[in-house]
């Protein structure tokens, strides 16, 4: 909807049983079917959105506590696949990193249609080593001065979470 409010549970009444299913297909799918390199930063992302951030932080709409199961479960057979997710996104000069941004771009630049963009943009940021998280500063700081502009509480506490 084109309403400025934040994300409600009404908001995803269809969607939360179809990313369930999805979410849970690729846990239980062989690993080298989902081993694909080409694969990794629609992986990641969709683990992102489910994860949780930070002890404190608001309900995520588009979620569930079985969704956050299925997408730590996918992630930790991601990373025994590949490697960690923090030298993931780090390595090859944050190749990986700059796939995930280029697919949450057009997301971010709506956020308050695609909250789930807002979560998993501070999720990644949160799995970033420094001194690398300095080094994306500028690609950041342009969602996250956004967030905290909004009106919204829930966007203002996430850029400040980000920023802190």
């Amino acid at each position: 909807s084109s309403e400025e409010r934040p994300p409600q549970a009404d908001d995803y009444t269809d969607h939360l049983p179809a990313s369930l299913e999805i979410l849970t297909r690729l846990v239980n799918m062989h690993s080298y079917s989902i081993s694909r390199p080409a694969s990794l930063p629609s992986l990641l992302l969709l683990c992102a959105q489910h994860s949780p951030c930070t002890e404190t932080e608001a309900t995520r709409p588009w979620s569930s506590t079985e969704h956050q199961l299925q997408a730590s479960l996918l992630l930790a057979k991601l990373e025994q696949i590949y490697k960690p997710v923090a030298f993931l996104l780090v390595e090859q000069d944050r190749k990986l990193l700059a796939q995930i941004l280029t697919l949450l771009q057009p997301s971010l630049e709506k956020f308050l249609s695609y909250p789930a963009s807002v979560h998993s943009l501070a999720w990644l940021t949160s799995h970033i080593p420094h001194p690398h998280l300095g080094q994306v500063v500028a690609q950041l700081l342009p969602h996250v001065l956004n967030w905290v502009d909004c009106w919204i509480s829930h966007y203002k506490i996430a850029g400040c979470q980000v920023l802190g």
